[in-house]
């Protein structure tokens, strides 16, 4: 059974560093912003988002019974206390970054399968760069994936069919059952 707790003010900061430093440019504030993180500790932590009004729904409830889940999971800790952060978060936070890179159709597909990117899957790149992690998009500007950018982009016109972006996470996944 999952027990649903308020998070310590440590735990909100590891969480926000954490994804300031994926994405930069202070996203946390804006993705958290006016909500609150609960932590639902289990077998493992999960990490979630409420609103206000969760949490008195949440406090009302507490000692009748907890809930199976609440608000939107943005993410977990993992044996090592790293902070993984989930598919619908990287959905939520594409609203916020200028870190993306649109994808062909073929690099959508090659995504959703699981696999890295070459450079000829990339159509386009918004101020992303060697090291930084970008939202990927499909070629209608949907939110498919998270990656990591390995190389710098600028300079793989020459190799277009070398591997540039790794898979973090990706729609896919959940067709594929999380393996």
């Amino acid at each position: 059974m999952i027990k649903f707790r308020l998070s310590t003010h440590e735990e909100l900061k590891f969480i926000q560093n954490a994804i300031d430093n994926l994405f930069g440019e202070k996203i946390a504030e804006k993705f958290i912003q006016n909500k609150h993180l609960i932590i639902g500790e289990g077998n493992w932590k999960e990490i979630f988002l409420v609103s206000d009004r969760m949490i008195t729904i949440l406090e009302a409830i507490a000692d009748k019974k907890q809930p199976y889940s609440i608000g939107m999971q943005i993410g977990e800790l993992d044996k090592n206390k790293k902070f993984k952060l989930s598919l619908e978060a990287v959905f939520e936070i594409g609203k916020f970054t200028s870190k993306r890179i649109h994808l062909t159709a073929k690099g959508a597909q090659t995504i959703l399968y699981g696999r890295n990117i070459s450079f000829s899957a990339v159509d386009k790149i918004y101020k992303a760069k060697k090291g930084d992690y970008a939202i990927l998009l499909d070629e209608n500007g949907f939110p498919i994936g998270l990656g990591k950018i390995l190389y710098d982009l600028a300079k793989m016109k020459h190799n277009r069919l070398k591997i540039c972006i790794k898979n973090i996470i990706d729609l896919g996944w959940y067709l594929r059952k999380g393996e």
